[in-house]
């Protein structure tokens, strides 16, 4: 898959294209809707699958720095398992914000990206004012000889409608679980394993250490019961999010992670972290002891998870 971002000016290099549209934040069930028409649209006609999005300013006027649910390589992983082809992200400037609809229809997405099918939330917004919306492209995009899909929002089991919003205020609730079953997917941390401060072994549980980026979002700080892939094996995990606070005074939030059934050497590889249950919040222990007696009891109640819920993770 192809990521272009940091110009206007990019031509689809090959055939006709379906293109869906949206910020895809999270890239949540009710965006995959959209990337499942596409997929779709592939296999029977074989168009080219193209995610448009905008390249938005970091800093939000109002708002600032927002967190992100995923990372870039996180997205860029969640829309390549989704079959996509390119993701186009198209600077989001004054001169993109005061574009016309019909320019936006006419040069962009029928110019530049050769699109034949059009697909995007029923409540899309686009182009100068927010002129243009989801019925403004079936009926112009008709008129063009284009097939355009308005898709009705995708709801939860209570019947609310699923959103980034949602998602994030789920996340940051500390109730990872739903914010898992509203993404389709286990929320990742995904980043290099580094060294530590060398404490987990002479605790009898060796870890493996990443360093989330920045601007990831993150639940709140606790111990979760995980699954880690590196380099294509998968391991059952105990892991901590947070800062350490027993035996550490640092304010970055790293991911420490206990793998099941593992003891070797990981550091610098590629590792991602998915948190599928919180345990229990992080504390500062009055000790190295009571902390290494509470592992244990962590290590005791997530096997047990494990062997309930993933037994294909024990056992092996």
């Amino acid at each position: 898959m192809q990521w272009i971002s940091g110009t206007k000016n990019w031509t689809l290099p090959e055939g006709a294209s379906a293109v869906t549209l949206g910020k895809f934040e999270g890239i949540h069930r009710g965006h995959q809707k959209l990337l499942a028409l596409l997929r779709d649209e592939k296999r029977r006609h074989g168009l080219v699958p193209v995610v448009f999005t905008f390249s938005m300013p970091e800093n939000i006027p109002g708002r600032g720095v927002l967190p992100s649910i995923l990372t870039e390589e996180e997205r860029v992983e969640r829309f390549a398992g989704f079959g996509m082809e390119y993701v186009y992200e198209f600077p989001f400037d004054e001169q993109t914000r005061t574009m016309s609809p019909e320019t936006f229809l006419d040069d962009v997405l029928i110019g530049e990206l050769k699109a034949r099918v059009i697909a995007v939330g029923d409540d899309f917004r686009f182009g100068k004012d927010r002129a243009g919306d989801a019925a403004f492209l079936v009926r112009e995009g008709g008129k063009r000889g284009l097939t355009v899909y308005a898709v009705p929002k995708e709801r939860d089991r209570r019947g609310e409608v699923i959103s980034s919003t949602l998602v994030r205020e789920l996340l940051t609730g500390g109730k990872i679980e739903e914010a898992n079953g509203l993404l389709g997917y286990w929320f990742p941390v995904t980043g290099p394993v580094v060294h530590g401060l060398q404490l987990a072994r002479t605790l009898d549980f060796p870890t493996i250490n990443q360093i989330p980026e920045s601007r990831k979002l993150l639940p709140p700080y606790g111990v979760y019961a995980s699954i880690v892939t590196v380099e294509g094996r998968r391991f059952a995990g105990l892991t901590n999010i947070g800062c350490k606070p027993t035996v550490s005074d640092q304010k970055t939030p790293w991911a420490e992670t206990y793998l099941f059934g593992f003891d070797g050497d990981l550091y610098g590889k590629m590792a991602q972290t998915e948190l599928l249950r919180f345990i229990r919040p992080e504390r500062k222990f009055a000790s190295v002891e009571e902390l290494k007696g509470q592992l244990a009891q962590d290590a005791e109640q997530v096997s047990g998870w494990f062997r309930t819920h993933l037994p294909e993770f024990f056992g092996r």
